[in-house]
């Protein structure tokens, strides 16, 4: 029953930050609890149109290729997989990468943006019908851009945590928190956390 169960790309980032955050979204329904940063955050039509022709002017300058597709809704049946690829890149060669934007200030790859990254090639690699072994990750704020190897092992550990947060979601059962306690400060979903 839980192989029928789609995941999120967005899941798979979330598993990785704290498998609870995936229990509160999908099983409960909650949302996350809007804190001051989000509210300033909100973004009228206007300004997510901004930002999305922002996102493909630097994608398109941060990494040279021959060609780019943008926003690649890709669903998986396979998998139980799906996710809008931020970027597809055919690079000088023919190699296809993904490259993943992220709209944040970074020094360092997070692993639960690389995972989300590797998750994003597993859905590129049927997309295209080819092997993509490596991938972006560009942190606009930072304005770093990050190469990063995604190797078949990477690909099998997360096709392993597809199922384990399919079975969060079908079994209801509260996942254990992430052991780095630091995260649940900035955490939206704290509050249930701690009642849980």
């Amino acid at each position: 029953m839980s192989d029928e169960v789609f995941v999120d790309v967005t899941d798979v980032k979330q598993y990785f930050y704290c498998p609870r955050i995936v229990y509160f979204m999908r099983v409960l329904g909650l949302c996350e609890r809007v804190t001051e940063s989000m509210r300033v955050g909100r973004e009228s039509h206007e300004e997510i149109r901004c930002r999305e022709e922002r996102k493909v002017k630097l994608l398109s300058t941060a990494i040279y290729a021959d060609e780019k597709i943008f926003g690649v809704f890709v669903e998986s049946r396979r998998l139980r997989l799906r996710g809008v690829i931020d970027c597809l890149a055919c690079l000088p060669g023919g190699e296809w990468v993904v490259v993943e934007y992220k709209d944040t200030y970074s020094t360092r790859v997070q692993i639960h943006h690389y995972y989300q990254l590797v998750a994003y090639t597993l859905l590129a690699q049927e997309y295209l019908n080819k092997i993509i072994s490596r991938g972006f990750l560009f942190y606009a704020l930072s304005g770093r851009v990050f190469e990063v190897a995604v190797p078949s092992s990477a690909k099998e550990y997360v096709k392993k945590t597809i199922k384990k947060i399919q079975r969060i979601i079908v079994s209801e059962e509260l996942p254990k928190p992430t052991p780095t306690k630091s995260k649940c400060r900035s955490c939206g979903y704290y509050r249930y956390c701690l009642r849980a």
